[in-house]
């Protein structure tokens, strides 16, 4: 194997590279051009099915200028790799690396990484993209593109019919992003983009250890401010939740035994096709983490979740198989169209990726929720703003999504100490910065030292038991807002979207300190459960 890995070195596969380094690289979202240049630093490679495992670690061995890899990951029966190159290669290596490996036999296909200009964003392609048709009729056009340039249509989507999922293997005459852009760019079709592979950033901020929920009833400990919460007890007056309500925890699994959520779980998905029912396993708590402090049950032990009489749908949309959280745009439309399917009234996202880098597939799989989901009530789409002291990130920045900032117990905006300093409870050094902010925010709520549920036993972030009191960031304050959604729509499930939008935010109050438009306020007392009986003529 060493001697055809160096001795092919120089043979180049048809297409590959030929046109990538010539001219401006970039994918269209919403008709466009979002820049990338092409990452000398990574390599996502894809293996035959019929490759043994001694074939995979043969190639992976004997690659040059490569970090160590442990994991090959398994999708949909098939396995791939992501690896690092231990030192910065230029262009010309890299393109005979992959060249290479495209020529072994064991391979599906070897592709590149992109990254932003100053090379802090990393993003992968793989060998799918995505096209929507204007209508039924262009699907001859698409069929005549195919065959120009030998693709092949993987299949039509389950959810969005106008929606073809392309391979762009390699006998394709390019790879699955410049055959996105040559697709889009005949003008035929609303869109055409590559599948993406994003590292998600999963908003988690490791805190100060605290014994109590303060972001439900805040009585002052530890420099709080009284008040500075969701005035939970009188809501819990109205109500505690329904089990006919469900909200899908699209993160990275859930516990699925844990004695805190067990009685609220229902069937989930895995959208990555690693696990079934989104269970999460090792040390990737943050999924358990969120659903605890939408629905853990309110009983004798551990916390109680802001709606805990409503049940969680667990949707997997990262793979923690390889580095760190990551998802390719396909999971994670997928596993939110796959969330609406399963019934979910409320989606919560306590993820995002750079706004810089936003995708059309995922774009349509939020909007077909929230005009669609509920039987075209809508759902309530609920995303984390992010951590990174800046804009409010995708998807949270979208026009139609819940955009959720965090604030620590006196009400100020979350973060450490050195950005915010203000703050009584800031995030720990070495964490994430502050709460993302600005006129695409909506809302904020707790998302500082935390108490919510963790992977029972010694696998999650507190090897010593089954809960946590220092998870959050934005991560924690999105599962509190999703949480008030579903007592807004336990006490009347008729409402639409737009409505259970307009009673949250009527519902809140402002903060000190702070500039504010109608979509920037804070979630901390009772106004939101006394709009509901605008709502709720029969007293339910």
């Amino acid at each position: 194997m060493k001697k055809i890995i160096i001795t092919t070195l120089t043979v180049l596969t048809a297409w590959l590279f030929l046109p990538i380094y010539a001219q401006q690289t970039y994918y269209y979202y919403s008709g466009l051009k979002i820049p990338l240049e092409y990452s000398t630093k990574r390599i996502y490679i894809k293996f035959k099915e019929t490759a043994s495992i001694e074939n995979k670690k043969e190639l992976l061995s004997v690659l040059p200028f490569r970090k160590k890899i442990d994991t090959i990951a398994i999708n949909n029966g098939v396995s791939y790799a992501i690896v690092e190159l231990l030192e910065t290669k230029n262009k010309d290596e890299i393109q005979q690396i992959l060249s290479s490996i495209n020529n072994d036999a064991n391979t599906t296909i070897a592709l590149p990484y992109l990254q932003s200009s100053d090379g802090k964003t990393l993003i992968g392609i793989t060998e799918l993209f995505f096209v929507k048709l204007n209508s039924p009729a262009d699907f001859s056009i698409l069929k005549r593109l195919i065959e120009e340039t030998n693709t092949i249509i993987l299949r039509q989507n389950e959810f969005i019919p106008e929606i073809y999922e392309i391979i762009a293997d390699k006998n394709a005459k390019g790879n699955a992003l410049e055959m996105a852009n040559y697709f889009y760019e005949k003008g035929n079709f609303v869109f055409s983009t590559p599948d993406l592979i994003y590292k998600l950033q999963m908003n988690c901020a490791n805190d100060s250890l605290f014994h109590k929920q303060w972001g439900l009833k805040n009585n002052g400990d530890n420099n709080g401010i009284i008040g500075v919460d969701l005035n939970i007890c009188d809501a819990w007056n109205i109500t505690k939740g329904c089990s006919n309500i469900k909200i899908a925890v699209l993160d990275e699994g859930v516990d699925l035994n844990h004695p805190d959520l067990i009685e609220n779980l229902l069937e989930g998905f895995d959208a990555t096709n690693q696990y079934s029912n989104g269970v999460c396993e090792g040390d990737a708590a943050h999924g358990t983490c969120c659903a605890g402090i939408i629905a853990a049950k309110s009983n004798t032990k551990g916390i109680s979740g802001v709606a805990p009489d409503c049940k969680i749908i667990p949707i997997r949309i990262p793979d923690y198989s390889i580095f760190y959280p990551q998802g390719t745009s396909s999971d994670i439309a997928y596993g939110i169209s796959k969330a609406v399917e399963l019934g979910a009234d409320i989606l919560s996202n306590s993820w995002s990726i750079d706004p810089n880098y936003p995708h059309d597939y995922i774009d349509a799989a939020i909007e077909n929720a929230i005009t669609s989901g509920r039987g075209g009530l809508g759902c309530i789409v609920v995303c984390a703003s992010s951590n990174d002291n800046t804009i409010v990130q995708y998807p949270a920045c979208l026009p139609k999504t819940i955009a959720v900032g965090a604030i620590d117990r006196c009400g100020i905006r979350a973060g450490r100490i050195d950005i915010i300093p203000n703050s009584c409870d800031p995030w720990e050094p070495g964490s994430r910065e502050g709460s993302c902010y600005g006129v695409n925010l909506d809302i904020v709520a707790p998302g500082s030292s935390i108490c919510t549920t963790d992977i029972s036993g010694s696998h999650g972030y507190n090897s010593g038991g089954d809960y946590v009191c220092d998870f959050g960031g934005t991560s924690a304050a999105c599962p509190f807002v999703a949480g008030v959604a579903a007592l807004v729509l336990s006490v009347n499930p008729n409402l639409t979207y737009n409505e259970v939008y307009k009673y949250i935010m009527l519902g809140c109050d402002k903060t000190g300190g702070y500039s504010y438009n109608f979509r920037a306020l804070l979630i901390i007392n009772a106004l939101i459960f006394k709009n509901i009986f605008l709502v709720n003529t029969e007293g339910v």
